[in-house]
């Protein structure tokens, strides 16, 4: 299978993101109420629904920081504005900067947000049509199955893993690259015998009678992967540790609050997301994180390196600032 190297992609503009504001990312100004302005790049999905909740309950105020939202499609899109210096830090599923620091990029973790759950029901879903003879992951050879991405994109990753533990010949597959919006019409008019989703569109298929589930890729692959982390440059990060602390603390606050009132959590998703308040009901509970397992990340690199993504493992502690392994598991 072809890998494409998202990596150089980092290289190429951005265009397209919406900002909220005009501040540059260089070095932290402070607003005229004396917090600590940081522009941070985001992206408007259920999960990222804690950064929201983070600046409308005051946690980042708590914390002394004014943080300014530039939201785009994509992680890959904000790393390239990372880059840049367009934007302080922004959100990735990790898959990107691992690929991205495999080619002499600098991107640490400021702070991991999510993972996936131990075991399935799970934001990640392969998702075949309700009536399709598709039985087992054996049945996907010879078949069409859509991924948002090819390359070191995580979810084809993960899903790639989760097929050959199955026994699965890859190479048999073919893998077409749909937009997760797109992927409950083509799965229904047949263009796909499967599809790799994430929520919300996971949960619809499921819960509108119109999918089953055969595999949760990301839960199947790597139990507990991690799935989103807020990235800085590693010069950015060494210059402005105090912020990067207080953009830590102030998520972590969150999260406990966020996981703690679960009903409340979803009234934010909604509100967030524009999501009907209905369907976050069946939806599984998002697993909001900051504590790092050192083993499971070391696992995610390996599996990179083993699919021939990367050729050599980076070493967690060059992944994640230390801010970011505060508290973490082994």
């Amino acid at each position: 299978m072809k890998r494409l190297a998202l990596a150089v992609s980092i290289l190429v503009a951005t265009a397209g993101l919406v900002a909220c504001s005009s501040n540059t990312a260089s070095t932290p100004t402070k607003s005229g109420d004396g917090l600590t302005v940081v522009n941070v790049g985001n992206i408007k999905i259920a999960a990222q629904t804690d950064a929201y909740a983070a600046d409308k309950l005051g946690y980042f105020k708590k914390h002394g920081l004014k943080v300014n939202t530039t939201f785009a499609t994509s992680g890959q899109d904000l790393l390239t504005a990372v880059e840049s210096g367009s934007l302080d830090m922004g959100l990735s599923i990790p898959g990107v900067a691992i690929t991205a620091d495999s080619k002499k990029f600098d991107y640490v973790g400021v702070v991991q947000d999510q993972i996936a759950h131990e075991k399935g029901p799970d934001s990640g879903g392969l998702i075949v049509a309700a009536n399709s003879s598709i039985k087992s992951l054996k049945d996907l050879e010879g078949r069409r199955v859509a991924v948002n991405a090819t390359g070191g994109n995580q979810v084809y990753v993960a899903v790639v893993k989760t097929l050959e533990d199955a026994g699965v010949d890859t190479s048999k597959v073919s893998f077409q690259e749909i937009p997760f919006p797109q992927m409950p019409a083509v799965l229904g008019q047949g263009q796909v015998d499967a599809v790799a989703t994430v929520d919300p569109f996971t949960t619809q298929l499921l819960a509108g009678g119109k999918g089953r589930e055969i595999a949760w890729f990301y839960s199947d692959a790597l139990p507990g992967m991690p799935i989103g982390t807020y990235f800085a440059k590693g010069s950015w990060l060494k210059k402005n540790p105090e912020t990067a602390t207080a953009f830590r603390d102030a998520m972590e606050e969150t999260i406990k609050f966020l996981n703690a009132n679960p009903d409340k959590a979803r009234d934010l998703i909604a509100e967030f997301t524009g999501l009907d308040r209905g369907l976050l009901n069946t939806m599984p509970n998002i697993q909001w994180s900051t504590t790092v397992s050192r083993s499971t990340w070391d696992n995610l690199v390996k599996i990179y390196v083993k699919q021939g993504i990367i050729k050599e493992p980076i070493p967690v502690d060059k992944l994640l600032g230390p801010g970011a392994l505060t508290g973490a598991t082994n």
